[in-house]
């Protein structure tokens, strides 16, 4: 069984869910951006993010969904060592160190899986209204 670990909530209050989602490449940052029921906007950034992938949410395992708005590390990833082994063979001669592995799940959105260096919550604020 896979281990995980609890790092962070993304919820700003019990009831509330996200209603927007989305993952974006900026630089060397892997970022997921996400409203809460669209009046909340949040961001949790990847910082030297090298792979993400997405599972819609009907496919998704229960460990998937033990992220439950929140970010988890996957514990020992074996999506994280495959990265590692292909880079240590690839074409570029990169090195890519064997990067954390982290999961969030959004009910009904999906589970978003990142490896990147480190993960860290970056409020934005509240949206304005609608134009």
């Amino acid at each position: 069984m896979e281990r995980t670990r609890h790092l962070f909530d993304l919820r700003p209050e019990p009831g509330t869910h996200a209603t927007e989602r989305r993952i974006l490449a900026e630089g060397r940052d892997i970022v997921l951006r996400y409203v809460v029921d669209d009046t909340e906007k949040g961001e949790v950034v990847f910082p030297g993010g090298v792979a993400y992938r997405w599972t819609r949410s009907e496919l998704c395992t229960p460990e998937m969904v033990d992220a439950y708005d929140s970010v988890a590390e996957v514990l020992d990833s074996e999506w994280s060592a495959l990265v590692t082994r292909a880079a240590e063979v690839g074409q570029t001669g990169a090195r890519t160190p064997n990067l954390p592995h982290y999961r969030v799940y959004f009910d009904g959105g999906g589970c978003y899986e990142i490896l990147a260096e480190s993960a860290s919550l970056r409020e934005s604020g509240t949206t304005g209204p609608a134009a």
